[in-house]
Parts: structure tokens; C-alpha cells; sequence
């Protein structure tokens, strides 16, 4: 399958070149990057670190219809060949590879100089491979995406500021996962309700405001909002006698705030980009939990709240049309759940709630070599630390470090 979607991808690189005919213009941009490079995994359990590497490249031909239409079609592959951890169901999981094949595209109408429509949709399917016993195309979490939507955008004024506001409906869902109870209902006939089929996979909108005011020629600060809605077709709510509902299905929402800030300042012979970006996340679900071990029911158990804050600079050093750049991320981040409770290495419950810090620090560099051709070098370190000690099923105490190297292309 791998070596499929190369040679396909392969294929639309060699293809696309830029031309224009009967008012149509086309200009495709190509990027492509491959790294090797180890990481590490350091966690309660030993996990050997992994050798291996990333490619990434996508093709986006955008087309001009005329100076108010345009469609920007994207074909995108990713693959990730060394150890990471993903939260895909309520904690940490740590994968061995993983890929992903996305597919989108957004049509464009401007109406004057200062107001756009644009909508669009997307297809992306994502393969994880869990353990090494797994194969490619049958990872218990693999999944598909489809979405659509559409936005409005709007120019304010002469020097810049804007405002955006957009709706996308999704739905997701997991290709290979069954619930353990569903598919051997008759071993559970204590259960009312079975939990369903397909537990994980759901729908969901997400409403998005944003705008950007630039207060000077080197300052823009920035506001995002996004409210999603999921609702999960075949996720059953549990009660506190751990018996599924007949009728009353899951429903999520969450509220994240985002604020940014922008600086440029100028160095000599240089440019020199500060971002600093603060984030607040809020969770509600009326899914409760019950542990049939312990015989604990916790309800609300996906709540909680979180923080984060996340500076980066970026040096732009030599010619201004192709410079070198060099590049630090940092970032802070807390989770406190509202309800889920602490656990110790056995299992045992005790009466504080769960909370997650975490530390992160990026460092990259990419040095041109030809016209289309960079070095890039990349360095990242994570650590996420917790008082919930119980990690049979879900990570909550690791630390990760990779280091990576390679060829980045760009025509």
C-alpha cells in the first residue's frame, strides 16, 4: 500500500507543470521533505528507541477561472516512521508508524477587492500501526475523515486587519475498532444496552471566528474560536449501576480560545519573527465511566479544562527571496479533568482528580543548497508529567526526543 501511494504521488510531482490557456491559469506549488533520524520514548516501562524517518509532500495546483474565481485543489502524503504517542480516545497511546493520505479542495469567490466566499471539502484516511504484529490498512485505529464547509472572509481595512467566520461538518470514523462488549454481547447479559458497533466513530460541526488587527508594520495580534459539537450514532451513555441506556447516545462539545501575537523585528542583514500564542480549552461529554474491576463509576469522565502557552522566534538570515532560517518553539501546557479520578500503579482509586503538565522544546534549521533544494535539521524534546500513576491502558508520564535530518524540495 505504502509503495502505491508513492508511485501515485510520485506520478502528480512529474505531472503538474504550470501553463495557462482560454483565461485559465494554472501554477502548482510542490513541496516534499524526507528526514532519518532516532527517537526516544522514556516512560515508567523501558520502550527502545527507533531508527527511522518522515516524508512528507503535497501538490497543490491552484487554478485561476478569472480575477474573482479560483479552486485550490491539494493532494497531500504523510509518513511517520518512528515511535510517537497520539491521544486518540481519552490518553496518551504510543504507536510504532503511522501514515496518512489527505485530499482537499476550496473554491474561492472574491466579490470586490475586501469580501470572499470560500467552501470546500476534504478526505483524509489515517493508518497506525500499534504493535509490530500489526499491518498496514488493519491498525485497530485507523481511520477515515470526510468534511465540507464553508467561510466568509472579510479585508477591514487598508492596512490589513480581517475577520473570518466559517462552519465544517465531519464525521469520523474509526475503519477497524469494535467494542469489546458489542462483540460479545452475550458474555455481558448483566448490560441492558450493549454499547454498539462502532464506539469511537462520530459526527461533528465546528463553528469558527477569527480576525486579525495589525496594529503597525511589525505587530499583528490575532484571535481564534472554534465550537464543536460531536454527537457519537452508536456510543450508548453508561449509568452509575454500570448498565448502557436504551435510548440516550453521547454528546460532546468543546470551546477553544486562541490569542496571538505577531512581531517582526528587524536585525541586520536579517529578519527576526516573535510568536507568542496563549490557548484555552474548555470539554463537556455526558459520558460517564464505569470501572467493572473496581466497581467505580465516575461520571463526567471526558471533562476538563486546559491551558497553554506557546512562544516561537524564527531568523531569517542571508537572501531575502531564498534565506536560511533558523527556529525555537517552546510551549507549557496543564489539563485539569474535572471528575476523573487518580489511580496508583495498581489500579487503586483515590480521591484526587487527574491533572497533566507538559514541556516542549523545538529547534530547527533549514539551509538552502540550490534553487529548490534546503538541508533541514530538526531537534524536539516533550515531557508530560501526571498524578495518575495507572498506565495499563493510557500513557500519562513519558518523556519523548528525536533528532532528524534531511532534504526539503519546493518548486
Amino acid at each position: 500500500m505504502q509503495n502505491k501511494t508513492i508511485a501515485v504521488l510520485s506520478l502528480i510531482l512529474t505531472t503538474f507543470t504550470g501553463y495557462s490557456f482560454a483565461g485559465i491559469e494554472i501554477a502548482p506549488i510542490i513541496n516534499a521533505t524526507a528526514v532519518g533520524g532516532q527517537y526516544v520514548f522514556i516512560s515508567t516501562s523501558a520502550v527502545p528507541g527507533s531508527l527511522g524517518g518522515n516524508i512528507n509532500f503535497d501538490v497543490t495546483p491552484a487554478i485561476s477561472f478569472s480575477n474573482k474565481l479560483s479552486l485550490v485543489p491539494t493532494v497531500s502524503y504523510n509518513y511517520y516512521g518512528v515511535k510517537d504517542v497520539e491521544e486518540l480516545v481519552g490518553g496518551g497511546t504510543l504507536f510504532q508508524r503511522r501514515q496518512d493520505i489527505i485530499g482537499n479542495g476550496k473554491l474561492i469567490y472574491a466579490i470586490g477587492d475586501n469580501f470572499k466566499i470560500k467552501g470546500g471539502g476534504s478526505y483524509k484516511q489515517e493508518y497506525l500501526i500499534e504493535t509490530s504484529s500489526e499491518t498496514w490498512g488493519n491498525g485497530l485505529f485507523d481511520t477515515t475523515k470526510w468534511s465540507g464547509g464553508g467561510e466568509v472572509e472579510v479585508k477591514l481595512n487598508a492596512k490589513g486587519d480581517s475577520f473570518r467566520a466559517g462552519y465544517d461538518y465531519y464525521q469520523l470514523s474509526f475503519t477497524n475498532y469494535e467494542a469489546l462488549v458489542a462483540k460479545y454481547s452475550d458474555e455481558f447479559a448483566e448490560l441492558q444496552q450493549t454499547p454498539g458497533d462502532r464506539v469511537l466513530d462520530y459526527n461533528a460541526g465546528d463553528v469558527t471566528v477569527e480576525g486579525g488587527l495589525q496594529f503597525s508594520d511589525n505587530l499583528i495580534v490575532s484571535y481564534n474560536m472554534i465550537y464543536t459539537m460531536k454527537n457519537f450514532p452508536e456510543q450508548y451513555t453508561v449509568n452509575s449501576l454500570g448498565a448502557y441506556s436504551a435510548t440516550d447516545l453521547r454528546n460532546d462539545t468543546s470551546l477553544i480560545h486562541n490569542i496571538g501575537t505577531l512581531l517582526m523585528l528587524p536585525v541586520k542583514d536579517s529578519k527576526l519573527l516573535v510568536n507568542l500564542r496563549v490557548q484555552l480549552d474548555s470539554y463537556l461529554s455526558d459520558q460517564n465511566h464505569y470501572d467493572v474491576g473496581k466497581f467505580k463509576y465516575i461520571p463526567k469522565y471526558y471533562d476538563y479544562s486546559s491551558f497553554s502557552i506557546n512562544p516561537s522566534a524564527i531568523l531569517y538570515l542571508g537572501k531575502q527571496e531564498r534565506p536560511s532560517t533558523v527556529s525555537i518553539t517552546g510551549g507549557y501546557g496543564t489539563r485539569n479533568y474535572a471528575e476523573r479520578l487518580v489511580q496508583d500503579v495498581d489500579g487503586n482509586y483515590g480521591t484526587d482528580k487527574i491533572y497533566t503538565n507538559s514541556i516542549s522544546l523545538g529547534i530547527s534549521a533549514s539551509i538552502p543548497l540550490t534553487e529548490n533544494f534546503s538541508f533541514v535539521a530538526q531537534l524536539n524534546f516533550l515531557n508530560k508529567a501526571s498524578n495518575m500513576m495507572y498506565e495499563t491502558f493510557y500513557k500519562y508520564n513519558y518523556s519523548t526526543f528525536n533528532y532528524f535530518g534531511g532534504i526539503s524540495i519546493n518548486f
